[in-house]
């Protein structure tokens, strides 16, 4: 949630990162509408909550 809210994603987000063997994380993307499309845990998940 923290990286989230740095990144201004909102309440749905995929934030892909990679850890260091330093322990420091690095981003590699950020994608505020992650996986929307028929069939992903995302849409199926909004469809089981009464989202459409």
């Amino acid at each position: 949630m923290r990286l989230c809210r740095l990144a201004n994603a909102g309440t749905v987000a995929r934030i892909d990162f990679r850890i260091n063997r330093s322990g420091q994380p690095h981003v590699l993307d950020n994608n505020t509408m992650p996986g929307f499309e028929t069939g992903n845990s995302y849409a199926l998940a909004a469809m089981n909550a009464g989202c459409g």
